[in-house]
């Protein structure tokens, strides 16, 4: 009988045990040489079988296409084919020990640090540092890129442009440049992206916004500033902003840069990262979009740049850069995190899970 029970037991944790695949995007300047992989337990929050899938330099920011069958990947450099611009790169995800890579285009600007998939229209938006650009490239049915290139350039004669974030929403593109301290807004007329109607133009003086993130009625977009570490919330109808929060802990008094903004599944609390304060901070949404603080938790790491949340809403995950760490977080159902186990991983800057 005993005999029985233990193989019920064990029977029942390979049921119920779900492994899903993260990938980790990585600076290459120490120890890491470009994009890895975990299979990720979403009942224990285990990361097991850490292996490299692709040598590449500087693979900052990952994204899937349309069906999570090809991977992008921005390489953050500014020597691409002997031009002052970084590259994407396109990989089939097959089941063997390294990705198939499918081609690498030119981002047509320095130093890439974001790019994002448009799932509706079949083409990515690629943010360009220090180019101070965006770059929006037409894929084709088996999701490689084409010739179809729009270069969107937010750069002046009197401010130098930083595009660090960029994100669809419907017929829009929400960009946000943290040297011109704005988040443009763009529409797509006969093929061409032009101005909207307003821009995002109530940030203080080089408070840097950076990462922003949008709630599922796409009505308020939560934008965080990296120098200011505050959070900005405002209406996706006008532009017009409602509420200015910090996100660093009262008690905290060094030199603190946010870097990161997610919001959990069920719509009720935010997340940011803040960077030498090491920490993740809490809000929680109300129902007309209002955030208030809950707390800040220590990340058990350097320098929390990206973090993401698991498929299962359960489990929170952080990439610390400096430390080259991943530390992994469980979620309660008031949002709070605790820690649970850190991985030793190169120079972690990007987070993303299959779903």
């Amino acid at each position: 009988m005993k005999n029985l029970w233990f193989c019920l037991s064990v029977l029942c944790l390979m049921s119920c045990s779900k492994n899903t695949v993260l990938y980790v995007g990585t600076y290459t300047d120490g120890s890491s040489e470009g994009i890895y992989s975990y299979d990720f337990d979403s009942t224990t929050g285990e990361l097991q079988n850490l292996t490299l899938k692709a040598k590449t330099s500087n693979p900052s920011f990952l994204a899937f296409g349309k069906n999570e069958d090809i991977l992008y990947a921005v390489n953050e450099t500014n020597d691409f084919d002997e031009m002052q611009s970084g590259s994407v790169t396109a990989y089939g995800l097959n089941n063997s020990s390294m990705f198939n890579e499918l081609g690498v285009w030119s981002s047509f600007g320095a130093h890439p640090c974001h790019v994002v998939f448009d799932k509706n229209n079949n083409r990515i938006a690629i943010s360009n540092y220090t180019g101070g650009n965006v770059t929006v490239i037409q894929a084709d049915g088996s999701g490689l890129l084409t010739d179809s290139v729009k270069i969107l350039d937010q750069n002046d004669i009197s401010e130098k442009a930083h595009a660090h974030f960029s994100m669809f929403d419907g017929n829009r593109l929400l960009v946000s440049d943290l040297g011109r301290n704005k988040i443009f807004s763009y529409t797509e007329k006969d093929g061409k992206f032009v101005g909207s109607d307003f821009d995002f133009i109530d940030f203080e003086v080089k408070s840097g916004p950076r990462h922003f993130a949008i709630d599922q009625s796409s009505k308020n977009l939560y934008s965080l500033t990296e120098y200011g570490n505050t959070l900005n919330v405002f209406s996706l109808s006008d532009g017009q902003k409602s509420q200015t929060i910090g996100t660093k802990s009262k008690v905290f008094k060094g030199d603190t840069y946010a870097a990161d903004v997610k919001i959990s599944a069920d719509q009720k609390f935010l997340y940011a990262s803040n960077r030498g304060e090491n920490s993740i901070a809490l809000f929680s949404i109300a129902e007309d979009g209002a955030l208030e603080h809950v707390e800040n938790q220590d990340v058990h790491g350097d320098w929390p740049r990206n973090f993401t949340l698991d498929p299962s809403g359960k489990w929170l995950l952080v990439a610390n850069q400096r430390s080259n760490n991943i530390s992994v977080f469980s979620v309660d159902a008031n949002g709070k995190i605790s820690f649970v186990k850190s991985y030793e991983i190169g120079a972690p800057v990007c987070l993303l899970f299959t779903s």
